[in-house]
């Protein structure tokens, strides 16, 4: 993760560092492609989205077939 830009501090790398103890390159590979496509499979679940207000602006958030 050095040269890869982030705002995890020292400490939080050192308790995903523990937490992934005895993975091996590859497990970890698989993991973080796959937790960077959720975003995506939730946009594909979307029956609609709605437009709310976060810090940086108005911007549409998908929503599931139970939210309002």
């Amino acid at each position: 993760m050095k040269t890869t830009p982030n705002t995890l501090t020292p400490e939080e790398i050192e308790e995903i560092a523990k937490l992934l103890e005895g993975y091996s390159g590859s497990d970890m590979n698989t993991l973080i492609r796959d937790a960077s496509f959720e975003p995506l499979r939730k946009t594909e679940r979307a029956t609609h989205f709605k437009y709310i207000q976060t810090p940086d602006g108005m911007k549409y958030m998908a929503c599931s077939p139970s939210d309002p």
